[in-house]
């Protein structure tokens, strides 16, 4: 099962800390998804393993800039790096990569 929080990175912690992975290991990455027109809109996933379930935030940020030197593109750089430095010295290891809901097999 995964549980999934759209743009509640503080409901998201909340969850972490009241049930801590037991290896400790969040996962942070960037997802690229291509709209109709092939538009790529970007987000920001974290999430971690608990048992059988993945608890995932995804936060969307909009188009991904074009210009890798954009303020935009700074900006989502400095989102991610203060997103990687909070875990970290909140003492889970940072890896990058999400996890998948393997295949129901019913």
């Amino acid at each position: 099962m995964a549980i999934i929080r759209f743009n509640q990175w503080k409901e998201f912690l909340d969850e972490l800390a009241a049930e801590r992975p037991p290896d400790g290991v969040v996962r942070l990455t960037f997802s690229l998804r291509y709209d109709g027109r092939g538009e790529p809109h970007l987000t920001l996933v974290a999430g971690y393993l608990l048992g059988d379930t993945i608890r995932e935030c995804v936060e969307y940020l909009g188009l991904q800039p074009t210009d890798p030197k954009s303020q935009r593109a700074q900006e989502i750089e400095q989102r991610f790096r203060e997103r990687k430095t909070l875990l970290e010295v909140q003492g889970y290891t940072v890896k990058a990569g999400r996890f998948h809901v393997p295949p129901s097999h019913r």
